[in-house]
């Protein structure tokens, strides 16, 4: 994995999302360097 998110708890987030294809729902655009799905609406 790469290592553009320095947070040990994101990384294990950013995983689960990598092997079961889960959508990440957060503000931190750092989730959008790995292959995953993010949603977040700004206001």
């Amino acid at each position: 994995m790469l290592t553009h998110h320095k947070d040990p708890f994101d990384r294990m987030i950013i995983s689960q999302a990598m092997t079961r294809d889960i959508t990440i729902i957060s503000a931190d655009k750092a989730f959008d360097e790995y292959n995953i799905k993010r949603i977040f609406k700004e206001k």
